[in-house]
């Protein structure tokens, strides 16, 4: 499972500042909640796995430079 929103902009599927110009000063963060059976991916450095104790895991993963909205992309897939 993935998303891909170039041109009608990444405020279809999540509140963000949505402009091709403008980029978050500070990065982003993105965190998932996923079924154990699952992998959640995303843009820069995994910050954390935590195991919900309820059959799903969340993912953090951060990018600490400016990026574009519409780059900021998730990938939830099976683990292996």
């Amino acid at each position: 499972m993935s998303v891909a929103c170039q041109g009608i902009g990444a405020s279809v599927w999540y509140p963000c500042k949505d402009h091709q110009s403008d980029e978050p000063d500070k990065g982003a963060t993105l965190t998932m909640i996923v079924s154990s059976e699952l992998v959640g991916v995303s843009n820069g450095r995994l910050k954390s796995k935590e195991d919900n104790g309820d059959g799903t895991v969340s993912y953090k993963w951060e990018v600490t430079n400016p990026i574009n909205s519409q780059a900021t992309l998730f990938h939830i897939l099976e683990s292996m």
